[in-house]
């Protein structure tokens, strides 16, 4: 839960101070914090900014995705964030996400 920090909004300016912060003593912590759960974080890999993309209608302003449905990776962060802005966040493993577009989900 801790590494959700990442799915915040505007919590980070630019690459740069995402860089900045995971070099840190505060960002490296948050990388060994998985230790109790027997996983070691080796390295954080970026996915770039937040991306979205719809097959009806151009997204310009924040109410432009009001109403639609998207897929999200799993987190209560991300879920939130879009249901503040309206819109219909549907959980989905990436794994999932070729077969849900054939079949229409």
């Amino acid at each position: 839960k801790k590494l959700q920090i990442f799915d915040l909004p505007f919590m980070f300016d630019d690459m740069a101070a995402l860089d900045r912060f995971q070099a840190s003593p505060a960002g490296q912590e948050l990388l060994d914090s998985m230790k109790s759960k027997g996983i070691k974080g080796l390295a954080y890999w970026h996915n770039g900014l937040k991306q979205m993309s719809s097959n009806k209608d151009t997204l310009v302003r924040p109410e432009d995705i009001k109403g639609l449905k998207f897929r999200i990776q799993s987190s209560d962060v991300l879920e939130a964030q879009f249901r503040q802005l309206g819109a219909n966040p549907q959980k989905l493993a990436f794994s999932e996400v070729y077969q849900a577009l054939q079949t229409g989900v």
